[in-house]
């Protein structure tokens, strides 16, 4: 082989190892940003999906743009956390998994990507509507606080992260300019920190005694609020309901505190019965008559806040 020959199948073979490390760290970037956690910001499509007004096409493109800044900040606030968190990942069973963990994600990538990501969603939502910009505002610094001091008080971490649910509903509230209830908001607040509660439970129980010291809860304290949350979000959903005054199917709608109450009970039985050892969010999303309920009181719903005409007469 000619030494010019030589140099361009080293050239060719430097291009394509820079073009493949540069498409895993994309991958791995992408990883880092927890698309599948994304899920959760499904929050900032209830103030539409709740209204009893008629929806025009102009709020559908705006609560679906709300929702994907959303998910842009939530990235930012991921890349964050695994940042600040990633010694302490390092000693965690799952956790340690992290691409940035791993160093598959250099910190200064990590911190430039959620640094943009966070200036994305903000700007972009200040274009779409400035109050929505200062609700996401608001969301990205009270998950910097958590990150850096508020996740270590106990209670205290757990209101945070409820607090950002909230805050999702606040978010698709802003987007098209639709009041929320108050007893909505109540309902998603202990329905949220029902599930940090659980989250905190799975970290004592499956992830050994460095997670018991470090979050400063116990089993039967963490059993107990998860009790006591679990309550909350049914008594508050009765309440959300009787508030809202006079329904067209009220079979229906009471059907729906039924499937809350089962829903929330099944959810219980899942995390305590989590042999597997699944995540959090795989565990729920794996459980089919959770999901089926969810499904159920979704659709339930929309026939009774849209008043869907039924053939039965309910």
């Amino acid at each position: 082989m000619k030494p010019t020959e030589i140099k361009t199948e080293i050239g060719r073979s430097e291009a394509t190892h820079r073009q493949s490390s540069r498409s895993a760290l994309w991958r791995n970037m992408l990883a880092a940003m927890r698309p599948l956690h994304w899920i959760k910001n499904i929050f900032v499509l209830v103030p539409l999906l709740f209204s009893a007004s008629e929806w025009t096409s102009v709020q559908i493109v705006y609560i679906s743009a709300a929702f994907g800044l959303f998910c842009l900040a939530a990235s930012a606030v991921y890349l964050f956390n695994d940042v600040v968190d990633r010694e302490e990942d390092a000693r965690h069973p799952s956790k340690q998994l992290r691409p940035i963990t791993r160093g598959l994600v250099s910190v200064h990538d990590a911190l430039f990507m959620a640094t943009i990501l966070a200036f994305a969603s903000i700007g972009g939502a200040y274009a779409l509507a400035p109050a929505l910009a200062y609700v996401i505002a608001g969301y990205v610094a009270l998950n910097i606080g958590y990150t850096w001091f508020l996740k270590r008080w106990v209670i205290v971490d757990a209101v945070v992260i409820a607090l950002g649910f909230v805050i999702r509903i606040w978010a698709g509230a802003a987007a098209v300019n639709i009041p929320t209830g108050t007893w909505m908001l109540v309902t998603t607040f202990f329905l949220s920190a029902l599930i940090a509660f659980s989250k905190r439970r799975y970290e004592i129980v499956y992830d050994g005694t460095e997670a018991f010291h470090t979050r400063g809860y116990t089993p039967y304290l963490l059993d107990m609020l998860i009790l006591l949350s679990a309550a909350s979000v049914i008594g508050s959903y009765v309440f959300y309901i009787l508030a809202r005054g006079t329904w067209q199917h009220e079979y229906i709608i009471l059907s729906t505190v039924l499937v809350v109450f089962y829903g929330t009970m099944r959810y219980i039985y899942v995390i305590h019965r989590n042999e597997e050892r699944l995540d959090h969010t795989r565990l729920i999303l794996s459980d089919r008559p959770l999901m089926a309920a969810v499904i159920l009181w979704t659709a339930l719903m929309m026939v009774a806040i849209h008043r869907v005409a039924l053939p039965i007469g309910l």
